[in-house]
């Protein structure tokens, strides 16, 4: 018969504050080109390391504590539900248009 492992439950995180969220959209917003930027001799992984390293400093200064892979997954979530509304609203406005000319 075959053992079989624990369970193991996984801990639901906090959500994030609004404090924590202005943090790190600020930050990356400011570090764009650093975080995000090709390497180059002015963009070093050190630079981008110590500049999420600060950012998490200052997003766990206000709330529970974030990691650099909770900071990093919040920012590709909210990239991408920022995409999806701006999609929502372009096929929004585009019907309206299209209603628009229909009518005449």
């Amino acid at each position: 018969m075959m053992a079989t492992e624990p369970v193991v439950k996984r801990m639901k995180n906090k959500n994030w504050n609004a404090s924590e969220t202005t943090i790190l959209v600020e930050r990356c917003v400011e570090g764009y080109s650093l975080l995000f930027g090709s390497h180059s001799p002015s963009v070093t992984e050190g630079k981008k390391d110590l500049f999420w390293k600060e950012t998490i400093e200052m997003i766990n200064a206000v709330g529970p504590g974030r990691s650099l892979h909770e900071a990093k997954r919040k920012w590709v979530d909210l990239k991408s539900s920022t995409k999806a509304k701006e999609k929502k609203l372009k096929r929004k406005w585009e019907k309206q248009v299209v209603d628009l000319r229909q009518t005449s």
